[in-house]
């Protein structure tokens, strides 16, 4: 019988979603004109347990990103707010926004990242938008356009735009700690008055 601990208990900090048997916690985006703002979604906690328990923690909410649309406030990066919001993306790209993700678990598992949900563009502007993500400095994703990045965690493992590495935990009595350093650019051919909103970018975990 699976024990769940009160360390597994421990609540996400942005909106938590169950992948499969796994827990997930989710980043909500949105960007316009190739700009990023976002709005966090209301926080929620889910965990599983098969013969142990796994959590994930964020550091801080979303907006990773943010250009100020619909009144949303400045971007964060690494647990603190920045002192503007971000100019509009262009091919230099908007770059080098961190975000700690922790692991509390009974198991050994699985973490991968991969989009959510790619929102809605106009434009096909998604097509156009260009996402790289280093986990603790190694390249997961090589500018991967955001249409054609992976939407699950199953996805995130296979395919031609699967993450090149996963972060596999190894259970002990320790947190694990992962830093994932998100960057966005637009391609040299990006349309422009064009806007792409409600992106989610999640991190879930399965036993293995």
């Amino acid at each position: 019988m699976a024990v769940t601990t009160a360390r597994s208990r421990k609540v996400a900090k942005i909106t938590s979603v169950v992948a499969g048997f796994g827990l997930g916690i989710v980043a909500v985006l949105g960007f316009s004109n190739a700009a990023f703002n976002a709005q966090a979604a209301p926080n929620a906690s889910n965990n599983w347990a098969t013969q142990g328990a796994v959590s994930l923690t964020s550091q801080f909410q979303a907006p990773m990103f943010s250009f100020g649309l619909d009144g949303v406030g400045n971007p964060w990066s690494a647990g603190a707010q920045l002192p503007t919001t971000d100019a509009y993306l262009d091919a230099t790209g908007i770059g080098g926004r961190d975000i700690d993700i922790t692991f509390q678990g009974d198991v050994n598992a699985d973490v991968r990242m991969y989009v959510g949900s790619v929102g809605t563009a106009t434009n096909n502007l998604a097509d156009y938008t260009l996402v790289t993500i280093q986990r603790d400095g190694t390249t997961i994703y090589n500018e991967v356009p955001l249409s054609s990045m992976p939407t699950s965690w199953a996805a995130a493992g296979t395919g031609p735009n699967a993450e090149t590495s996963h972060w596999l935990v190894n259970h002990d009595d320790a947190d694990k700690v992962a830093t994932y350093t998100v960057s966005i650019k637009a391609a040299p051919n990006a349309p422009g008055a064009s806007t792409v909103r409600n992106v989610s970018l999640q991190w879930s975990a399965q036993q293995r």
